[in-house]
């Protein structure tokens, strides 16, 4: 059985109204609709679909990187620069995912670690888009140093340090 699940935005009504609309219409095509991230990861489902604007997109891709899940990205904020799907689209766009025409479009994605003075430990978290390190505070510069795939590249002294992807 093809199973789907759904990433919402739950601070806009309108995101969890469409929620159940789906549900509804995935349920008429034999298809299981998970909606809680056990349920979703536990049953490797076939795809992921963010209902929200960008940051909502961001956030689930964040999450279903690791576990290799597609997402499909449905706009409902603003601009939706990374969203596939505008919302007046969706169920279009969904009979062609059920009908396999589509294609998976790859993103390199970046793994940021940080390591203050003094830790041990180190803070992992992966984007999609950009990473951002700033100081603690106004009072004085950092030291930050980047290393790309485990080597050194470059440390200097300032307030931040943005890093990006091609997505970002």
């Amino acid at each position: 059985m093809n199973q789907v699940g759904l990433w919402v935005n739950r601070s806009k009504p309108e995101t969890q109204a469409m929620a159940t609309q789906l549900t509804h219409w995935f349920s008429l095509r034999d298809w299981r609709v998970f909606t809680d991230w056990d349920s979703i990861t536990k049953e490797k489902v076939d795809f992921l679909i963010a209902l929200g604007g960008d940051g909502t997109l961001l956030e689930a891709a964040r999450e279903a990187a690791p576990y290799s899940i597609p997402v499909l990205g449905v706009n409902f904020g603003r601009l939706g620069f990374l969203c596939e799907i505008e919302r007046d689209d969706i169920y279009t766009a969904l009979d062609k995912v059920i009908r396999n025409e589509y294609k998976i479009q790859e993103r390199l994605m970046l793994e940021a670690s940080v390591k203050k003075t003094g830790e041990s430990e180190f803070n992992k978290i992966s984007v999609l888009n950009d990473v951002v390190f700033l100081r603690e505070g106004q009072d004085s510069l950092v030291t930050l140093q980047a290393n790309l795939s485990g080597e050194p590249s470059v440390s200097y002294p300032a307030d931040g340090l943005i890093i990006a992807t091609p997505t970002g």
